[in-house]
């Protein structure tokens, strides 16, 4: 799984530099056509501002998250959220760049990305149930730390006191064995740890990353 996030984050880089190139020999193209030909020039514009290209758009706002994984994950998983028409909001401080987690073991990174999939996948399916559906995605530095948050709304009662137990699940498919390996995994690497905050109707998973 992480060589293939690791692979996928190349290509988004690549597509981001190739968008790039091709923006700008558009531009410079429509420069050269005559002001008359009004429909070349309406072309080319059309093609500069494709919805504004909306997948460069999206290259350009996770190019921050830090690679290893973590970037192409999120990316992917933004993707699947538009596609189902979810709102999410990505906000990354500008403490944390590419290069933040560079000094993290491989099982580390690699524990990051399973635990964020997960949340982030049951952040997906929680609010699909709703009319409203809301996903956030944050990632900042609290001194030594950077910190990921994982939010979501949600309606009527979120059992937490039940959310490690294995086979748990808000589901009816019976996939509640994230949350353990959730879990496990925080339990074995000492670098990561794990806090819940609920606000109003917003649930937040909360993942600290020790730098240091």
């Amino acid at each position: 799984m992480t060589k293939d996030l690791l692979e996928y984050e190349q290509m988004l880089s690549s597509a981001y530099m190739k968008n790039h190139e091709n923006d700008n020999n558009l531009i410079s193209i429509r420069g050269m056509i005559d002001e008359n030909n009004c429909e070349a020039i309406d072309f080319i514009n059309s093609l500069l501002h494709v919805e504004p290209d909306k997948d460069n758009n999206l290259i350009l706002k996770t190019r921050n998250i830090p690679i290893g994984g973590l970037q192409g994950l999120i990316h992917q998983k933004l993707v699947f959220m538009i596609s189902k028409g979810i709102q999410y909001n990505l906000t990354i401080s500008r403490e944390i760049d590419r290069n933040s987690m560079k000094n993290l073991s491989v099982n580390t990174i690699k524990n990051i990305c399973t635990i964020t999939g997960v949340l982030l996948d049951n952040a997906i399916d929680e609010v699909q149930k709703y009319k409203m559906k809301l996903v956030g995605i944050y990632l900042y530095k609290d001194n030594s730390s950077i910190v990921l948050s994982i939010s979501n709304n949600y309606e009527g009662f979120l059992d937490i006191e039940n959310f490690d137990k294995s086979s748990y699940t808000t589901k009816t498919s019976g996939h509640g064995y994230g949350l353990t390996l959730v879990k496990k995994i925080l339990e074995e690497d000492p670098i990561l740890s794990n806090e819940r905050v609920f606000n109003k109707n917003i649930f937040s998973q909360i993942i600290r990353i020790r730098l240091d």
